[in-house]
């Protein structure tokens, strides 16, 4: 039985030791994890989708209030958001781990 493909969001920039964790939690339990960055192409299905941590999202995305002492990442936010139209009419699982810090 082949592994389930599980498409694990992440930054260019960062994310590596983060990626390590996520990588290893989604093999422990039997899926075969797939980076997905926006500088990655996107893949043409998946068996799961995990929207992984990191920065905040833009507030302008979801009526919130713009602030400037926060780090945003509007690329990672336009694949993300291009993932879950992609999938989730699919009925692709989509996992959200928190993005930001409110």
């Amino acid at each position: 039985m082949s592994r389930p493909l599980i498409g694990i969001t992440t930054s260019d920039q960062k994310s590596h030791l983060a990626w390590c964790f996520d990588w290893f939690a989604v093999w422990r339990h039997g899926g075969k994890p797939l980076r997905l960055s926006p500088s990655r192409p996107k893949p043409e299905s998946l068996d799961g989708l995990i929207i992984g941590g990191g920065d905040d999202i833009q507030a302008h995305l979801y009526g919130g209030e713009v602030q400037l002492d926060v780090r945003l990442d509007p690329a990672r936010d336009e694949l993300e958001l291009a993932l879950l139209e992609r999938f989730i009419p699919l009925h692709t699982p989509v996992l959200g781990i928190c993005r930001g810090r409110n």
